[in-house]
């Protein structure tokens, strides 16, 4: 089987256990509610600050405490996207979304992009706890240094909205290899599960209380 493009959430399931993302991408037996209190309140953020960057409509009740960073948003300087699907071929070129040699497919919550400073900003929006995994900016930036040659650095940062909180980081145009290089173990592990159509369970002290595969060995709660 041809390794399916990934996203950083598939990627990070794989990671967690095999078995799990088999489930979940491979046979869809498995599935997320996506009507969650949680996830429902994540999209309603998500769209609240789409429409304030883009089209300058005024934060909802409930949300206006997130005015000031939106602010800091509008001062940085570049091209402006938001919620802009991106996606990398397998020869690590940008590409269709849905292109037939697409390697990995991301969503870019807001980015600007300066040409005359060669310098970009992405920002990811977070409605969880403050648990920043780096590696998913770390995908977004490979992809504007891809997609944007004349970007030397990118400013990467999580905004955590119960906190009203950020965490940042600045990767350079230099050290792309670096940053795939970190990946490709788990790259490596994911395209050969693929290939071999093999999916070793990975147990952790998620198995039993978390894990939605039920009929896996290592999970309780079907038992």
């Amino acid at each position: 089987m041809r390794p399916r493009a990934f996203s950083f959430t598939s990627f990070s399931t794989f990671v967690t256990c095999p078995r799990q993302y088999h489930a979940k991408y491979i046979l869809k037996t498995v599935k997320d509610d996506p009507d969650t209190p949680h996830l429902v309140w994540g999209r309603q953020v998500h769209t609240a600050f789409e429409n304030r960057q883009r089209d300058q409509v005024p934060l909802p009740a409930g949300l206006g405490v997130h005015e000031q960073f939106m602010q800091q948003l509008d001062k940085r300087p570049g091209e402006l996207e938001v919620e802009m699907k991106v996606a990398l071929n397998t020869s690590l070129e940008p590409c269709d979304f849905f292109d037939p040699k697409t390697f990995y497919r991301g969503i870019v919550d807001w980015l600007k992009v300066d040409r005359a400073a060669g310098r970009a900003y992405v920002v990811d929006y977070k409605t969880g706890k403050r648990r920043p995994k780096w590696d998913q900016l770390a995908l977004n930036a490979l992809w504007v240094f891809a997609a944007h040659p004349g970007v030397r650095l990118v400013s990467a940062e999580f905004y955590w909205t119960q906190d009203c909180a950020a965490d940042r980081k600045v990767w350079g145009a230099a050290g792309q290899a670096d940053l795939w290089a970190k990946m490709k173990p788990d790259l490596r592990q994911y395209a050969q599960a693929h290939i071999e159509d093999v999916w070793q369970p990975r147990q952790s002290g998620l198995c039993r209380a978390h894990c939605p595969v039920l009929d896996c060995e290592f999970n309780g709660k079907g038992r």
